[in-house]
């Protein structure tokens, strides 16, 4: 088997980070920026005390709620990378009046994303890819028996192919 056969066929399981970095519900969303500019990470899962997994949050998500916030235009364009689809259907004063007023105690919770996609263990590295492609995600969680196992991200996908 060559290389390239060989990953063809690694599994989620084979690929997956299991040294988890979550987020808590509960978090501001400044404290959720400092943990990711600590970690040096743009997403994590949102955990609750349970243990269970309510959601996942990423940079993109602090930077929607940035632009939305305040009359600070300097800040919307800060964050312009991340609107980039909805430049094509708006000018920039339709975009500067979706902004609201600033809510300054805004938690993990009020912005993260409750639709979490997810692999199983024993997908395969196509499968993934597919996942993350037509989602429009840059990380996957992996489960086993609904039970969070581990993360993959765009990242480990970029590996593979580097080393193919």
């Amino acid at each position: 088997m060559n290389t390239q056969e060989a990953h063809t066929t690694l599994t989620a399981h084979e690929l997956m980070t299991t040294d988890l970095l979550t987020a808590n519900p509960e978090w501001t969303v400044d404290r959720l920026a400092t943990f990711f500019n600590q970690h040096v990470i743009t997403g994590a899962p949102v955990v609750d005390e349970d243990g269970d997994l309510v959601g996942v949050v990423s940079i993109t998500d602090i930077a929607r709620r940035k632009s939305l916030v305040g009359d600070d235009t300097a800040e919307f364009r800060i964050f312009r990378p991340y609107h980039a689809s909805a430049d094509d259907a708006y000018d920039e004063e339709d975009l500067m009046s979706l902004r609201t007023e600033a809510v300054p105690d805004a938690t993990v919770e009020d912005i993260m994303t409750q639709e979490v996609y997810s692999v199983d263990v024993d997908d395969t590295v196509q499968r993934i890819a597919d996942t993350m492609l037509k989602r429009r995600i840059h990380r996957v969680l992996v489960t086993e028996n609904g039970r969070l196992k581990g993360l993959i991200t765009a990242f480990d996908l970029v590996r593979i192919v580097r080393d193919m």
